[in-house]
């Protein structure tokens, strides 16, 4: 309905008294103007135009009452010709001052009875200036909201009114000015009583998956809905801000409800620099045809660096006020994993640089990192693989980093033993899962049977020992592999708690 009461111009006060001396059935023609005491049984009933009102809660504001009114050509429908609209009381008239809301004095009208005799768009300004004022006259119902094992989610009423003009504020919505019936009448021109709630609600639902491993292709479907057409939208649009991140353009599709995924249209697509993310501008799908159907964007991006995350933003203007909805999650990450490993003497009092290590895939194949991704490698063996470029090693304090990857299971190998030391390679698979934020590694091959399954977090570290001497092998095995769960397992090391990851001692030919 329209949101303003517009008053039909009132018969002249003789046409008045002869018509009520002609008993023409009408009503009072003075009501109550704020100064004196109405009965409390007017309603409001607001609806949602689409979805249901769950979520909402409403505050209602006395704006103005009803003066002069009147059946005057006595319809047989019983409704009102016309009415005046005047301020409720005292507290009213500052509350829309203090909105710069201005009397038409041209008119007779105070400043409700100007809001009430204009026009739709004038309503929804003046509602929308009155629920800005800090301070408003008290509510007279407030938090209002649908019950939650209510039969109809899609309306509430809302009664123990005073006849009048109501300002209706949604905690998820646009404000409303209402006026309740008139002696249980509409206007001849007008249903009172009633008003379409005016969502504001721009919720984002993401979703990301794939690899994470830096330098692999991850996968994102983005949703959003068209505003209704009845909250009287002006522009939208899609952002999307990325972190290490690099957004394929050319894979950006959109779909409108049941219909086709398909590139943007021309011109309404800007990606940021770097293609850190993009802004899909949507304004052009505000029509009849569109409004309230779901938006899905789909697209893909490579994984620049570790912990790739997003945030998806709807921007909107409703009824001329600039709105957001943005992933109410928060950015939207696909973890992945580093771990360190940190090579020393068998005691661990001297680190050892220049100890090599390469890494495995589940596939079987080799990971090298370069260029700042990871790439696969066809080789062999280690040495095909070392080679290739695919082996990582310790500095001069002893460590190297495996960072960014996927989830999977990974094989690591001490492919280059330090020089002095006994070439008795560590080798450890380690299982990530990036939901858990852990590493599950386990001895293989030289240190098989003799390893428990020890699990680190994401950063933490395994600490690979070598013997220098053959005389250093204990009774029980050679070289070890040790694992620090990050800095609390660090400082356990301290301590002298350690999981140590022993090798088999071969028998004596």
């Amino acid at each position: 309905m329209s949101n303003n009461l517009r008053r039909i111009v009132a018969p002249t006060v003789a046409a008045f008294v002869a018509a009520a001396a002609l008993g023409t059935g009408v009503l009072s023609a003075n009501a109550a103007d704020g100064g004196q005491a109405a009965a409390a049984n007017a309603t409001i009933t607001l609806s949602a135009a689409s979805g249901d009102l769950v979520g909402h809660t409403f505050d209602v504001y006395r704006v103005g009452s009803y003066t002069n009114y009147g059946n005057w050509n006595n319809d047989a429908d019983g409704k009102i010709d016309s009415t005046d609209v005047v301020n409720a009381n005292q507290a009213a008239t500052d509350w829309l001052k203090a909105a710069g809301i201005k009397a038409d004095q041209a008119t007779g009208h105070d400043e409700a009875g100007t809001i009430a005799a204009g026009n739709a768009q004038a309503a929804r300004s003046a509602a929308a200036a009155l629920a800005a004022v800090k301070n408003k006259p008290q509510a007279v119902k407030s938090g209002i909201a649908v019950a939650a094992d209510a039969k109809d989610k899609t309306t509430l009423t809302i009664g123990g009114l005073e006849e009048g003009y109501y300002l209706v504020v949604d905690s998820d919505g646009l404000p409303l000015l209402v006026g309740t019936k008139i002696g249980g009448h509409d206007l001849d021109t007008q249903t009172l009583g009633v008003a379409v709630v005016k969502s504001t609600i721009l919720s984002v639902s993401k979703d990301g998956a794939g690899d994470s491993t830096i330098g692999a292709t991850v996968s994102y479907t983005v949703s959003f809905k068209v505003p209704d057409k009845n909250s009287n939208p002006k522009s939208l649009s899609y952002e999307d801000v990325a972190t290490n991140l690099s957004v394929n353009q050319d894979s950006i599709k959109v779909k409108v409800g049941d219909g086709a995924a398909a590139a943007p249209a021309q011109g309404t697509l800007t990606m940021k620099d770097a293609n850190a993310g993009f802004t899909y501008n949507a304004t052009g799908l505000l029509t009849d045809a569109n409004y309230g159907k779901q938006v899905t964007i789909t697209y893909t991006a490579v994984v620049l660096g570790e912990d790739p995350s997003n945030t998806g933003t709807v921007h909107a203007n409703l009824d001329g006020t600039d709105h957001t909805g943005t992933t109410p999650e928060g950015p939207v990450t696909l973890a992945n994993f580093d771990f360190k490993i940190h090579k020393t003497n068998n005691d661990g009092t001297v680190a050892l640089k220049n100890a090599g290590f390469t890494i495995k895939a589940s596939d079987g194949k080799y990971m090298k990192f370069a260029q700042g991704k990871w790439t696969k490698v066809d080789a062999k063996d280690d040495q095909a693989a070392v080679a290739a470029g695919a082996e990582t090693k310790t500095n001069d304090q002893g460590f190297l980093s495996f960072a960014g990857l996927g989830d999977g299971t990974y094989t690591v190998t001490e492919s280059t033993v330090p020089d002095g030391y006994l070439k008795t390679p560590a080798q450890f698979t380690i299982k990530i899962d990036n939901k858990a934020h852990t590493g599950v590694v386990t001895g293989t091959g030289a240190n098989n049977g003799l390893t428990p399954n020890v699990t680190i977090k994401d950063g933490g570290q395994v600490e690979v020992h070598n013997l220098n001497s053959i005389t250093q092998l204990p009774q029980t095995g050679a070289a070890g592999v040790y694992v620090l769960a990050g800095t609390a397992a660090l400082l356990a090391l301290a301590g002298g708690a350690t999981y140590a990851l022993k090798r088999k001692q071969q028998p004596a030919a």
